[in-house]
């Protein structure tokens, strides 16, 4: 009979990391498995209705630090501007004397975190697993993990010659350049020392925000991506331009966009694709877990 496991999850100060991570923990709460999921106080009455299973997946609610600079009360990344989000960081780092406790206290089997970079040493220390769990695309992880590599060039060892940043993607990314240098510490550093690396994709669709354009317009040619200018603006006429080439399915490019749609549609609501990735990602925790308690 399968073993069931108690896993913590340690997702970054951010709704839109937080609600991935427990949209996991219900996948592993239906297999029977318990959830110990660490939260800023003020986000547990905001994720609980995302909770489908409260009697396996409980909510351990953290206090934020104070940090000189982060305004009163501020808690995940809505409360504050982008400018001020290397203070939140410091908070989040500063939990790990009340991470650790509820560790000690509770010996869960495996934790999962993303941004928290010390977390693997902490599970170490406590003879535990860690998994380094991304909600971005693997695509987006090969870029931030070789920043030294040009617009338009892939990464070495990328796959694709498609699915990459173009120039006038410069600009949007300009605004990670506040904080991309902590970023880039805490993913690096999380990455070497956790005992897994855990991806939220699967092989039938990889993407999330500006690559996922690329997948779908060059590689899938299920789209057609907006003209833009360097800056990455793009004109109503551009706009304009391309739903017309879309919409026209009399046209080549109309003919082919709807055809690999349909097929791509096919793929992803096959019977079963879903469930196959979760068994297998939960059979994985669950051997890399028997590995420990008997090693």
């Amino acid at each position: 009979m399968e073993s069931k496991f108690h896993a913590f999850m340690f997702p970054w100060f951010a709704f839109g990391h937080m609600i991935p991570f427990l949209h996991l923990a219900n996948k592993l709460a239906e297999k029977g498995h318990r959830v110990t999921f660490l939260l800023p106080k003020k986000a547990q009455k905001q994720m609980e209705h995302h909770n489908l299973f409260p009697d396996s997946i409980v909510f351990h609610p953290l206090t934020i630090p104070h940090v000189d600079g982060l305004p009163a009360g501020a808690e995940t990344t809505s409360d504050i501007s982008l400018s001020l989000d290397n203070l939140l960081s410091e908070a989040f780092d500063l939990t790990q004397d009340q991470v650790e406790a509820v560790v000690c206290y509770l010996k869960p089997d495996i934790i999962f975190f993303d941004f928290a970079h010390w977390i693997p040493e902490l599970a170490k220390e406590h003879k535990i697993k860690s998994v380094s769990y991304m909600i971005v695309s693997a695509t987006a992880l090969a870029h931030i993990n070789d920043p030294g590599v040009p617009f338009g060039v892939p990464p070495p060892g990328y796959p694709s010659t498609k699915v990459l940043l173009g120039e006038n993607d410069a600009h949007a990314l300009a605004t990670m350049s506040i904080f991309y240098e902590r970023l880039y510490h805490q993913l690096t550093t999380g990455f070497n020392n956790c005992d897994v690396i855990a991806l939220r994709t699967c092989n039938e669709m990889e993407g999330d925000q500006m690559l996922f354009t690329r997948l779908m317009t060059k590689e899938f040619e299920v789209a057609v991506e907006v003209s833009r200018e360097k800056t990455g603006w793009f004109s109503k006429e551009s706009l304009s331009d391309t739903i017309k080439s879309v919409m026209d399915k009399e046209s080549d490019l109309g003919k082919l966009v709807s055809s690999n749609h349909t097929k791509l549609k096919e793929v992803l609501f096959s019977p079963g694709l879903l469930d196959g990735y979760v068994d297998n990602f939960v059979e994985a925790l669950a051997d890399l877990i028997n590995v420990k308690k008997h090693a």
